[in-house]
């Protein structure tokens, strides 16, 4: 997500665009957002 949004992301910017990412990867992440486990590779979500 840094390299999406670049390194001066505020943790606001970082708060709303987490969703969009969970969205695009909710495959592979499951049903809880707040668990990610070593060497999962997310995908960007599509633009907006």
């Amino acid at each position: 997500m840094a390299n999406h949004l670049g390194h001066g992301a505020s943790d606001v910017d970082i708060a709303l665009e987490w969703p969009r990412w969970y969205e695009a990867n909710k495959e592979l992440i499951g049903q809880n957002p707040d668990v990610l486990l070593p060497g999962q590779i997310l995908l960007p979500p599509a633009p907006a």
